[in-house]
Protein backbone atom coordinates (compact mmCIF):
# COMPACT_ATOMS: atom_id res chain seq x y z
CA UNK A 1 0.00 0.00 0.00
CA UNK A 2 1.39 3.54 -0.75
CA UNK A 3 1.66 5.99 1.77
CA UNK A 4 1.69 9.53 0.84
CA UNK A 5 4.20 11.31 2.19
CA UNK A 6 3.81 13.78 5.58
CA UNK A 7 4.00 17.52 4.45
CA UNK A 8 6.03 19.77 6.62
CA UNK A 9 4.70 22.34 8.29
CA UNK A 10 4.28 25.37 6.03
CA UNK A 11 6.92 27.48 8.47
CA UNK A 12 9.58 25.20 7.59
CA UNK A 13 9.66 26.76 3.98
CA UNK A 14 9.85 30.21 4.86
CA UNK A 15 12.62 31.92 3.33
CA UNK A 16 14.46 34.27 6.56
CA UNK A 17 15.48 36.66 4.36
CA UNK A 18 11.45 37.78 2.74
CA UNK A 19 10.77 37.77 6.56
CA UNK A 20 13.20 40.29 7.30
CA UNK A 21 11.88 42.08 3.90
CA UNK A 22 8.27 41.85 5.12
CA UNK A 23 9.13 43.16 9.09
CA UNK A 24 11.16 46.30 7.50
CA UNK A 25 8.21 47.12 5.28
CA UNK A 26 6.06 46.53 8.75
CA UNK A 27 8.66 48.72 10.55
CA UNK A 28 6.54 52.13 8.49
CA UNK A 29 3.11 50.84 9.60
CA UNK A 30 3.58 53.82 12.96
CA UNK A 31 6.63 55.96 11.15
CA UNK A 32 6.16 57.86 7.97
CA UNK A 33 10.23 57.64 7.72
CA UNK A 34 13.14 55.95 9.22
CA UNK A 35 16.60 55.42 9.16
CA UNK A 36 18.80 52.68 8.53
CA UNK A 37 20.03 52.77 12.12
CA UNK A 38 16.92 53.25 13.65
CA UNK A 39 15.48 50.12 11.24
CA UNK A 40 18.75 48.28 12.13
CA UNK A 41 17.21 48.83 16.13
CA UNK A 42 14.45 48.01 15.33
CA UNK A 43 14.91 45.03 13.43
CA UNK A 44 17.78 43.86 15.29
CA UNK A 45 19.65 43.21 12.10
CA UNK A 46 23.13 44.26 11.10
CA UNK A 47 22.92 47.89 9.18
CA UNK A 48 24.69 46.07 6.03
CA UNK A 49 21.77 43.76 6.23
CA UNK A 50 18.99 47.03 6.39
CA UNK A 51 20.82 48.47 3.22
CA UNK A 52 20.87 45.55 1.41
CA UNK A 53 17.05 44.79 1.84
CA UNK A 54 16.26 49.13 1.31
CA UNK A 55 18.34 49.01 -2.06
CA UNK A 56 16.16 45.88 -2.89
CA UNK A 57 12.78 47.70 -2.09
CA UNK A 58 13.85 50.37 -3.59
CA UNK A 59 14.59 49.04 -6.64
CA UNK A 60 11.27 47.40 -7.04
CA UNK A 61 9.30 50.72 -5.83
CA UNK A 62 8.35 49.41 -2.49
CA UNK A 63 10.40 51.75 -1.02
CA UNK A 64 11.50 55.48 -1.22
CA UNK A 65 14.34 57.92 0.01
CA UNK A 66 13.96 61.27 0.60
CA UNK A 67 16.46 63.60 -0.98
CA UNK A 68 15.67 66.20 1.89
CA UNK A 69 17.30 64.09 4.69
CA UNK A 70 18.07 60.39 2.75
CA UNK A 71 16.01 58.40 5.41
CA UNK A 72 13.34 56.19 3.91
CA UNK A 73 9.49 55.72 3.48
CA UNK A 74 7.23 53.35 1.85
CA UNK A 75 7.03 53.56 -2.14
CA UNK A 76 4.01 53.70 -4.53
CA UNK A 77 4.22 50.18 -4.91
CA UNK A 78 3.38 49.54 -1.53
CA UNK A 79 0.36 51.96 -2.00
CA UNK A 80 -0.55 50.22 -5.27
CA UNK A 81 -1.04 46.68 -3.28
CA UNK A 82 -2.55 47.75 -0.62
CA UNK A 83 -5.23 49.16 -3.36
CA UNK A 84 -4.93 45.44 -5.09
CA UNK A 85 -5.85 44.29 -1.55
CA UNK A 86 -9.01 46.38 -0.89
CA UNK A 87 -10.55 45.56 -4.50
CA UNK A 88 -10.37 41.93 -3.92
CA UNK A 89 -11.85 41.79 -0.59
CA UNK A 90 -15.81 41.51 -0.93
CA UNK A 91 -16.16 42.02 2.60
CA UNK A 92 -14.62 45.76 2.60
CA UNK A 93 -17.39 46.50 -0.62
CA UNK A 94 -20.24 44.91 1.28
CA UNK A 95 -19.27 46.71 4.67
CA UNK A 96 -18.58 49.92 3.01
CA UNK A 97 -22.68 50.90 3.25
CA UNK A 98 -22.62 49.63 6.53
CA UNK A 99 -20.15 51.74 7.77
CA UNK A 100 -21.29 54.84 5.82
CA UNK A 101 -25.09 54.59 7.47
CA UNK A 102 -23.50 53.65 11.05
CA UNK A 103 -21.17 56.71 11.09
CA UNK A 104 -24.01 58.86 9.79
CA UNK A 105 -26.37 57.53 12.28
CA UNK A 106 -24.15 57.47 15.18
CA UNK A 107 -21.93 60.70 14.85
CA UNK A 108 -19.63 59.00 15.23
CA UNK A 109 -16.16 56.85 13.49
CA UNK A 110 -16.95 53.34 12.52
CA UNK A 111 -14.09 51.21 12.14
CA UNK A 112 -14.31 47.49 10.37
CA UNK A 113 -11.77 45.29 12.09
CA UNK A 114 -10.79 41.81 11.95
CA UNK A 115 -8.92 39.46 14.46
CA UNK A 116 -5.08 38.25 13.97
CA UNK A 117 -3.63 36.46 16.52
CA UNK A 118 -3.13 39.40 19.80
CA UNK A 119 -4.26 42.20 17.45
CA UNK A 120 -7.14 43.94 15.43
CA UNK A 121 -6.52 44.72 12.18
CA UNK A 122 -7.90 48.13 10.71
CA UNK A 123 -9.88 47.38 7.25
CA UNK A 124 -11.63 50.12 6.37
CA UNK A 125 -13.73 53.23 8.38
CA UNK A 126 -16.00 56.37 7.71
CA UNK A 127 -15.96 59.22 9.51
CA UNK A 128 -19.28 61.14 10.60
CA UNK A 129 -19.62 64.85 9.23
CA UNK A 130 -18.83 66.34 12.62
CA UNK A 131 -16.52 68.79 12.99
CA UNK A 132 -14.49 66.86 16.31
CA UNK A 133 -14.04 63.18 15.03
CA UNK A 134 -11.78 60.30 16.05
CA UNK A 135 -9.63 59.33 13.03
CA UNK A 136 -9.70 56.85 10.66
CA UNK A 137 -6.98 53.70 11.11
CA UNK A 138 -6.66 51.59 8.00
CA UNK A 139 -3.90 49.32 8.28
CA UNK A 140 -3.18 50.23 11.98
CA UNK A 141 -2.57 47.00 14.46
CA UNK A 142 -4.09 47.51 17.60
CA UNK A 143 -4.21 44.98 21.07
CA UNK A 144 -7.82 42.86 20.98
CA UNK A 145 -7.37 43.27 25.15
CA UNK A 146 -7.89 47.25 25.40
CA UNK A 147 -10.00 48.33 21.94
CA UNK A 148 -13.69 48.31 21.89
CA UNK A 149 -13.11 46.31 18.60
CA UNK A 150 -10.81 43.99 20.08
CA UNK A 151 -13.54 42.70 23.07
CA UNK A 152 -16.36 42.84 20.52
CA UNK A 153 -15.14 40.83 18.21
CA UNK A 154 -13.36 38.17 20.60
CA UNK A 155 -16.50 38.50 23.11
CA UNK A 156 -18.92 37.80 20.31
CA UNK A 157 -16.64 35.37 18.86
CA UNK A 158 -17.37 31.33 19.44
CA UNK A 159 -15.93 29.97 22.26
CA UNK A 160 -13.04 27.84 20.53
CA UNK A 161 -11.94 31.33 19.85
CA UNK A 162 -11.58 32.45 23.29
CA UNK A 163 -10.08 29.38 24.26
CA UNK A 164 -7.54 29.95 21.44
CA UNK A 165 -6.28 33.05 22.47
CA UNK A 166 -6.25 31.97 26.30
CA UNK A 167 -3.92 29.77 25.18
CA UNK A 168 -1.58 30.98 22.46
CA UNK A 169 -1.87 34.89 23.63
CA UNK A 170 -2.71 35.40 27.25
CA UNK A 171 -0.91 31.96 28.49
CA UNK A 172 2.24 33.60 26.52
CA UNK A 173 2.72 37.25 27.23
CA UNK A 174 1.38 39.18 29.47
CA UNK A 175 -1.71 41.57 29.39
CA UNK A 176 0.16 45.17 28.44
CA UNK A 177 -1.66 47.88 30.95
CA UNK A 178 -1.32 50.80 28.71
CA UNK A 179 -2.73 53.22 30.99
CA UNK A 180 -5.24 52.79 34.73
CA UNK A 181 -7.94 51.92 33.54
CA UNK A 182 -6.76 48.34 30.89
CA UNK A 183 -7.67 45.51 32.05
CA UNK A 184 -4.54 43.69 32.40
CA UNK A 185 -6.08 40.75 34.92
CA UNK A 186 -6.92 37.33 32.74
CA UNK A 187 -9.77 36.39 35.04
CA UNK A 188 -11.27 39.73 34.58
CA UNK A 189 -10.53 40.17 31.35
CA UNK A 190 -12.48 37.08 30.47
CA UNK A 191 -15.36 37.57 32.77
CA UNK A 192 -15.50 41.56 30.61
CA UNK A 193 -16.20 39.17 27.83
CA UNK A 194 -18.84 37.40 28.74
CA UNK A 195 -20.40 40.53 29.83
CA UNK A 196 -19.61 42.29 26.17
CA UNK A 197 -21.03 38.41 24.73
CA UNK A 198 -24.45 39.25 26.72
CA UNK A 199 -24.60 42.97 25.21
CA UNK A 200 -23.72 42.75 21.51
CA UNK A 201 -21.24 45.81 21.84
CA UNK A 202 -17.89 46.83 24.11
CA UNK A 203 -16.13 50.18 25.40
CA UNK A 204 -12.91 51.40 25.58
CA UNK A 205 -12.56 53.45 28.67
CA UNK A 206 -9.05 55.01 27.84
CA UNK A 207 -7.82 51.72 28.07
CA UNK A 208 -5.31 51.62 24.68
Amino acid sequence: METQPMRKPKGEYAIQTVINAMRLLEAFSDEEELGVTELSRRLVLHKNNVFRLLATLEQQGYIEQSSDNERYRLGVKALELGRSFMRSRSLLGRARPVLDGLAAKSYETAHLAVLRGHEVVHLDGSQSEQLITTGLRVGRRMPVHCTALGKVLLGCAAEEVREAYDREVVATRPMEKRTATTIDDRDKFFEHLRTVAVRGFAHDLEEC
